[in-house]
């Protein structure tokens, strides 16, 4: 998008660059933007995203009367983000620059977890969470290389993710171990009053998504009383797994 361009006359800038990752893999469908410095003759700005091989070319008509002028390429959505500056004239039209991807500091650049989960015929869906950048590659210790995998064996399986910018992460986990222990926290909300709200949180180990049954009735994480008595909570974790825990509340401890 170009704007406050006064001359007929114009000479092109042409930019071409690359969105890389560490191991030098161009990385696809990026946003990178385009503009003019603060000081500048001209306004201009542009909003482009790179090709499959993470490459991206873009053309500026530059008005005749401008003998020497600035542009900044960067990349859109960056919290913490490289700026590269390009210095053109009549006689220095083309350019070439690198960005390296977003990240923000102390965060890994790609990470993977997986989630395990049940199904109605006994088997096990193994399910790759992902983050990082474009699309991934998937190697599990079973060789499968899709995200998802349906197993039965009850074994330890790991999977090597790796996105398009080389970075790679690597899980496990053991389906072995299908322990699952629920415990009951109690919080009180309202300490100034005898009859005072408690929370009961239900503090599970095992393996998530986990799904929650008290003897109120409720299906959530945690609830909130009032009244004395015994309450208790039964879990189940994403391999079907179930455990139960109960706590006295009486009358002094609200």
């Amino acid at each position: 998008m170009l704007f406050s361009i006064s001359s007929v006359l114009s000479y092109p800038v042409q930019i071409d660059g690359i969105v890389s990752g560490s191991a030098g893999a161009g990385i696809p469908d990026v946003k990178v933007i385009i503009y003019t410095s603060p000081n500048s003759p001209f306004a201009y700005k542009t909003e482009i995203v790179t090709l499959a091989d993470g490459t991206f070319r873009h053309e500026i008509d530059v008005p005749d009367d401008v003998e020497r002028g600035e542009l900044l390429v960067s990349l859109a959505d960056c919290t913490f983000g490289q700026i590269k500056r390009i210095v053109f004239n009549r006689n220095k039209t083309s350019h070439d620059v690198r960005l390296r991807p977003c990240r923000d500091n102390n965060v890994d650049h790609c990470k993977v977890k997986i989630r395990a989960q049940r199904l109605d015929d006994g088997s096990i869906t193994l399910i790759a969470q992902t983050s990082g950048h474009g699309t991934y590659k998937y190697e599990w210790s079973n060789g499968s290389t899709t995200q998802e995998i349906v197993v039965s064996e009850l074994t330890e399986y790991c999977v090597i993710v790796s996105d398009s910018s080389g970075c790679t992460a690597r899980d496990c986990t053991d389906l072995s171990e299908q322990d699952c222990e629920v415990a009951i926290q109690v919080s009180r909300v309202d300490a100034s009053v005898l009859q005072g709200t408690v929370v009961l949180h239900a503090r599970t180990t095992g393996r998530p998504p986990f799904t929650y049954l008290w003897s109120t009735g409720d299906t959530t994480k945690s609830i909130r009383i009032s009244e004395p008595g015994r309450y208790c909570v039964t879990i189940s974790d994403a391999l079907g797994c179930t455990a139960e825990s109960c706590v006295d509340i009486d009358p002094f401890e609200q």
